[in-house]
């Protein structure tokens, strides 16, 4: 590939990567799901993330190592609200293990936690939901930036056992 194919294709990823991203969460906000919207939601999402997998070494790496945390974020977050625990826990606690093991803070780990919590609940592990919740809690009021953190604070006292 030349050089020119190069960057044309990882151009492509990047914007495919964002695209589906925000039609995910479109489809996530959506009144009156379908299953069709389901599927759609679910696939996108995972494209989403595969697209960010194919920029590993090829995009500013703080940006790729946030990405990929991200990117299970959102699918945890999807099926959370389809109702499919084992999937939201797997994608939860990928999602806080890779902002450990990068050392990813802030916003990031916030509501990695927030999100572990809500998986943990639905699977019906309220000690270790108790746990996530705490953690989130903490690393909510370490968020730097004022805004995001009351907007963190914010989206935390929503969840029921709170």
């Amino acid at each position: 590939m030349t050089e020119v194919e190069t960057n044309a294709a990882l151009d492509a990823h990047k914007k495919f990567a964002i695209d589906l991203f925000n039609h995910a969460w479109s489809l996530f906000d959506k009144q009156d799901r379908t299953p069709d919207d389901d599927d759609e939601m679910i696939n996108a999402a995972h494209a989403s993330a595969f697209h960010w997998w194919m920029l590993k070494g090829e995009i500013d790496e703080t940006r790729w190592l946030q990405s990929t945390p991200r990117s299970h974020n959102q699918l945890a977050n999807v099926y959370i609200k389809l109702k499919r625990n084992e999937p939201a826990l797997y994608h939860a606690k990928r999602c806080v293990d890779l902002c450990i093991e990068r050392g990813i803070a802030d916003f990031d780990i916030a509501f990695g936690y927030e999100c572990l919590a809500r998986a943990l609940e639905l699977d019906g592990n309220t000690e270790e939901r108790d746990k996530a919740t705490k953690l989130a809690k903490e690393a909510g009021e370490a968020i730097e930036k004022v805004e995001d953190k009351e907007f963190f604070l914010t989206e935390l006292k929503k969840l029921s056992w709170i």
